[in-house]
């Protein structure tokens, strides 16, 4: 394979690439875009679904832990209202353990006296551990801020605490856990306190069971969710941050200052929640609005989840779209290849029939099969191929029949320049005998003076005179015999002249075809154009050349009928002086007055001599200029000559089919 074809090649690899690239882009990138438009539209709308859910799920929670606390509320008044509040140590330590271990949430139990001295206690926690009550035998609770508030409250109504971390509590524990204080008076039957029932409730049995069970109920709905319980000041109560007593409201979380105003809401921020990642989440939280009565403690709950576990069914949605339109690019790419080599098929003959058309070969045809835009081309093509073929066809022909014309308008040149030349040695040897017939009627007009003047020595000279006149007979009738020869030779010189124009014509004829066709062939035949313009010029001016040779042939054959009819008359009145020498004694007055009309003629024959000498002159100057000009017009005709080889040549570069009359041949 050449390097252009190769070339070639590689440009229609490349094109049926680039059809199945750009099938594979619109079929594709369509798919795609939407896809990926699908995601972040479904990105939005998964985010705000999953903080409306985790907003609801957060009010949902605080609102069991509100219900839950205000349960804790009632229970130190149930607690208080029992008999066995009022009665002795014993019957107080029975009841308060019982309590203890109906109720798990609580770590100790208290029943105290107006001075702030424990009654009795529990012995065991809500979840069985065990209590130490030497630990609060010997407490004052009356120094605590809280104790003088609750011993004041009315009947119906709880003293409550922030939680914090009771020292009492851990000596009689062992735990460090934050409590709530939940505190309500005992009532005795005056009516007055007398007594202040204390329950210090554990956080984390209060609160975790509640939060657990709502995050494990949002992972069994395949939620990836972190809860935390904020305080009413944004420090993290419950969940990740809680050890480490974290301030999310000083830390600028939107959550937490939504908190702390007792709002609710939604929304998206990187900030650290304690989980020890500062990725991005979506938060839904919800501030403690109370339950029944019960104001709370001005909690929120925020639940967290990442952002990217929110968006994953949005990043799921993508990852299906992409996928089908992988798929469907691996299936459009098949298909597309499939219809670009069906595409590129028919390119790739019309390829290899113009690469050898490029060659000189314009014989191969495209297959005409088909309905199609490629049978249209192949057609096409075809019929260029044709009409390039025949017109290069014809051309050749031409080029055949210009190269015969210019070898006959070469031959012709060669038989004009003979003729001229012919022409040239008889124009010189009429010349030559009119001259001397011009100096023998000169040397007649002379003895005609002598006659005259020696008229008495006529008798001596007759004789002399006798033979003068036989040899002017003689002259005479070849001086006839010559100019009639002229006339002859000028009316060939008008046969070949005539034939020298016929020539010229065909040759200006020939020339104009030559320029039609040296336009039709284009670029290839500008040159071959100007010659043949040239060819014109020169037929032009060798047809006005012969023209004015024919004109001057004609003034010759007339000026030499004009010499023979005086040369006649010489011969005539030579005839009568050969006659008249008979009888000169006898008529000498006559031959006197017939000397004078002799040498009247003789002058008027010498004119007329002098004439035709002058025209034969101009016939021999025609003849070398029309030989001049045949020389010039063969010259012409072997560069035409050399133009139509050249042509010739050129075109047979080129296979041509073979036409039906070349095959009939």
């Amino acid at each position: 394979m050449t390097a252009p074809r190769l070339a070639t090649a590689l440009r229609l690899r490349s094109l049926r690439a680039l059809l199945v690239l750009v099938v594979l882009a619109c079929s594709t990138v369509p798919l795609a875009g939407l896809g990926v438009f699908a995601w972040q539209r479904s990105e939005g709308d998964w985010v705000r679904n999953s903080g409306e859910l985790l907003q609801s799920e957060a009010r949902s929670t605080i609102d069991k832990i509100d219900r839950n606390l205000f349960e804790r509320y009632g229970d130190v008044q149930a607690f208080a209202f029992n008999p066995d509040a009022s009665a002795g140590p014993t019957t107080v330590a029975r009841a308060a353990d019982f309590y203890s271990r109906n109720y798990i949430i609580y770590d100790l139990l208290l029943v105290v006296d107006p001075g702030g001295r424990v009654v009795a206690g529990n012995s065991v926690t809500g979840d069985g551990a065990p209590v130490d009550p030497a630990a609060y035998a010997a407490v004052d609770l009356s120094t605590r801020p809280w104790f003088a508030q609750a011993l004041a409250l009315p009947a119906g109504q709880t003293h409550v605490q922030d939680p914090e971390i009771d020292p009492l509590v851990s000596g009689a524990t062992g735990r460090d856990d934050p409590t709530l204080v939940f505190a309500a008076p005992v009532y005795g039957p005056d009516g007055q306190p007398q007594r202040l029932w204390v329950n210090w409730a554990s956080v984390p049995r209060v609160i975790d069971q509640i939060m657990g069970e709502q995050v494990a109920g949002l992972a069994a709905r395949g939620l990836d969710v972190t809860a935390q319980l904020l305080r009413s000041d944004g420090v993290v109560l419950a969940g990740p941050g809680a050890a480490e007593a974290l301030d999310l409201a000083a830390a600028g979380s939107p959550a937490a200052a939504s908190v702390v105003g007792g709002g609710s809401g939604f929304g998206t921020d990187e900030l650290t929640d304690g989980t020890g990642g500062d990725t991005e989440e979506v938060r839904g939280w919800s501030a403690s609005q109370g339950a029944l009565g019960f104001a709370g403690y001005g909690w929120g709950v925020v639940l967290s989840q990442e952002l990217a576990d929110a968006v994953a069914p949005a990043s799921a949605l993508l990852r299906a779209v992409l996928l089908v339109a992988v798929l469907v690019a691996a299936g459009v790419a098949v298909v597309a290849l499939l219809v670009a080599r069906a595409l590129t098929r028919p390119l790739d003959r019309a390829v290899a029939v113009l690469e050898q058309v490029a060659d000189g070969d314009l014989r191969p045809r495209l297959p005409e099969t088909g309905t199609d835009e490629l049978r249209t081309l192949a057609v096409s093509l075809n019929r260029s191929l044709e009409n390039v073929g025949g017109a290069l066809g014809g051309l050749r022909d031409r080029t055949t029949d210009l190269s015969t014309a210019s070898d006959q308008l070469r031959g012709l040149a060669d038989d004009v320049a003979r003729d001229a030349a012919h022409g040239t040695e008889v124009a010189g040897a009429a010349q030559a005998a009119t001259e001397l017939v011009s100096d023998n009627v000169r040397t007649v007009a002379a003895g005609a003076e002598q006659m005259g003047a020696s008229i008495r020595e006529i008798a001596h000279s007759t004789s002399e005179a006798a033979r003068v006149g036989a040899t002017a007979v003689r002259v005479a009738r070849e001086t006839t015999a010559q100019v009639a020869r002229l006339g002859e030779s000028s009316r060939q010189i008008g046969d070949v002249v005539r034939a020298v124009t016929s020539i010229a014509e065909q040759t200006n004829l020939l020339a104009l075809n030559a320029t039609i066709e040296a336009a039709r062939a284009g670029e290839a035949g500008k040159g071959f154009a100007v010659v043949a313009n040239e060819v014109k010029e020169l037929a032009q001016e060798t047809q006005r050349a012969t023209e004015d040779i024919t004109r001057r042939v004609e003034a010759i054959q007339a000026d030499t009928a004009g010499a023979a009819a005086s040369i006649a008359e010489i011969t005539s009145i030579v005839e009568q002086v050969n006659d008249h020498q008979h009888t000169i004694a006898s008529a000498v007055e006559e031959q006197s007055a017939t000397t004078a009309e002799m040498s009247r003629n003789v002058t008027e024959a010498a004119v007329g001599t002098e004439g035709v000498s002058g025209d034969v002159r101009t016939v021999t100057v025609a003849t070398r200029s029309t030989a001049a000009s045949t020389d010039q017009t063969r010259e012409t005709a072997a560069a035409l000559s050399a133009i139509t080889e050249e042509l010739r040549g050129l075109v047979s570069r080129f296979d041509l089919p073979q036409r039906a009359a070349d095959a009939a041949v």
